[in-house]
Parts: C-alpha cells; sequence; structure tokens
C-alpha cells in the first residue's frame, strides 16, 4: 500500500497537505514580517515628527543660539539599526524630517520578525530634550511613541489583513 493518503474523490493528498502546510507557513511569515516593517514605519515616522526642529523661540530656557546655528539637527539624527546599535552623529540637518524618515524606512525594508532592532539618537542633547528641555516637545519624543505601541501594533496588523 502506498504511504500516499488519498480522501475520497478529489481530496487531498498528503503531499498535498504538506505543500498546503509549507504555503501557510510562508505566507504566515511574510504576514508577519510585513506587520514588523510597518510598526516600525510608523514608530520612524512618529520619532521623527515629534521632535522639535530646534527653533530658539520654543527652548525652555532663553539662551541664545549659537552663531551657524540652524534646526534640524536633532530630527536628522534619528538613526535604525538591525542587530547592531547605530553610534555616533549624523552632521546632517533636516528640519522637516523627511529624509531621515525615508532614510529609516529604507533600512526597516530588510527588517524580518525575530530582528533586534534600535531606533537612537546620539546628539548629544537629545535626553534633554526628551526630558523637557523644549517647548515644542515638553512630553517628549521617544516616551510618546513607546506610549503608541499598541495603536502602531494594532493599526498594522490591520493594514496586513
Amino acid at each position: 500500500m502506498s504511504r500516499r493518503r488519498r480522501a475520497s474523490k478529489g481530496g487531498i493528498t498528503r503531499n498535498g497537505l504538506s505543500a498546503d502546510i509549507a504555503s501557510w507557513i510562508a505566507d504566515t511569515q511574510d504576514k508577519a514580517d510585513a506587520i514588523v516593517r510597518d510598526t516600525l514605519g510608523q514608530m520612524a515616522q512618529s520619532l521623527v515628527e515629534l521632535t522639535p526642529s530646534g527653533d530658539p523661540a520654543g527652548w525652555l530656557h532663553k539662551w541664545e543660539a549659537p552663531k551657524g546655528y540652524s534646526g534640524g539637527r536633532l530630527k536628522a539624527n534619528w538613526q535604525f539599526g538591525i542587530r547592531q546599535r547605530p553610534s555616533g552623529v549624523t552632521g546632517s540637518v533636516d528640519p522637516d524630517g523627511s529624509a531621515t524618515v525615508a532614510d529609516i524606512q529604507g533600512q526597516i525594508a530588510d527588517t524580518v520578525l525575530g530582528d533586534t532592532c534600535y531606533f537612537v539618537n546620539n546628539a548629544p542633547y537629545a535626553l534633554i530634550v526628551e526630558y523637557g528641555w523644549s517647548k515644542q516637545s515638553p512630553a517628549g519624543m521617544a516616551r510618546l511613541t513607546v506610549e503608541s505601541w499598541d495603536q502602531f501594533v494594532s493599526s498594522s496588523v490591520d493594514n496586513a489583513s
């Protein structure tokens, strides 16, 4: 007797069932990866949008901006890493954050479920801005983004369905 099982009239063979299960697993993994990437993309957008652009008028302490100062360095210093925490500052300026988000989105495209991912801002003043230095973002950027985690995941699951 053959090891292959057959259901009656047009049923599933054992090999057919294995192929169906393998296809389901691949589809599920693809969907999970898409959810991870979409969630990370929403996080990147949130982090950069919530980061103040450096308008001295919005600084908590009325210090004068250094000569040659231009806002947007803090936004431009959001960096993304897969399996490795980015180091250093970018030296870039991105007042509206669009270039930074686009760069991070490009890196997120390589992310799959199970990867360890990092969002970092290595600007020397990032931490003081996160904890209320700027009137533009008194509740921080990272803390508000983390608070939105459930919303980002739910939205990503809905997008993948």
